[in-house]
């Protein structure tokens, strides 16, 4: 969508992702870096806030469960003060209270729920900008655009897609009796459904690195599978917690530039 065409400046873009979590912020950062906004990140409530008092931003993505400030406490501020801001939330199922005060005040663009599909979130960012330019928009012409209004409306129902199709595909990879794993192609973790957290001992695998949170054959495993043909099996046999399991690790390719490994274990 080219809204030069509507008589508008376009300006830099910049994202803002709030996480107490560093390696979660990160973790969405290395996401981002071939994406054409730039992104900003900050670890606290204030911290962001004190970002956008000095910075032009347009979309803001922030967790709920955050000790200083909770996300939807920062979005209230950030309403008042930055109202043309467009929010994300990213939120656990247990953080109810917080997404139903987030989605009546209307502070909120979208949920992502834990944990999330990378593809997922990047697509909902980038839609936010889009929603960000329509709104402005509307906005600078002073009434509505009917031809906008009908690409809001489109891209309205593909997130709402895209929010449907993450629930139900993160609610059948916890439901998955093996251990599943998501591998960016520089080593980090961004998917780990309930099995593999089990597996690792580790509640919050997503944003670490595999050095740093898999057993050094596993890792071997993964990256040798560099090596290897896209969608192309490589297995090994590994013992964890005096059991031995199976894993399975496939490349597999994104686009031109980009791959992935997925990791799955049964056990023998």
């Amino acid at each position: 969508m080219q809204l030069i065409d509507q008589g508008i400046q376009m300006t830099k873009r910049v994202a803002l992702i709030v996480d107490d979590e560093q390696n979660v912020v990160s973790s969405i950062k290395r996401s981002c870096r071939r994406e054409d906004f730039e992104v900003l990140t900050a670890l606290s409530g204030p911290e962001a806030l004190a970002i956008l008092d000095e910075n032009e931003v347009q979309v803001l993505v922030s967790d709920q469960r955050m000790p200083e400030m909770t996300g939807d406490a920062l979005f209230q501020v950030v309403e008042h003060k930055h109202p043309h801001i467009t929010r994300v939330l990213l939120t656990g199922y247990t953080a109810l209270e917080g997404i139903t005060r987030a989605v009546n005040n209307g502070s909120v663009y979208k949920i992502i729920y834990k944990p999330w599909h990378n593809d997922d979130l990047l697509e909902t960012i980038r839609s936010a900008f889009e929603y960000h330019d329509i709104r402005r928009s509307q906005t600078n012409n002073g009434t509505k655009n009917i031809e906008l209004a009908k690409n809001l409306e489109q891209k309205v129902h593909e997130l709402n897609i895209y929010n449907h199709r993450l629930e139900i595909s993160m609610r059948l990879a916890n439901l998955l009796p093996i251990a599943l794993l998501g591998v960016t192609d520089d080593y980090y973790i961004v998917e780990s459904n309930n099995k593999s957290n089990e597996l690792f001992k580790d509640q919050r695998m997503v944003g670490l690195k595999i050095k740093n949170a898999l057993p050094e054959e596993l890792v071997s495993l993964i990256t040798n599978t560099n090596n290897s043909n896209f969608e192309e099996p490589n297995c090994k046999s590994i013992q964890i917690k005096n059991k031995f399991y199976y894993f399975t690790c496939i490349k597999i390719e994104l686009n031109s530039d980009m791959h992935s490994f997925l990791v799955y274990a049964e056990e023998e």
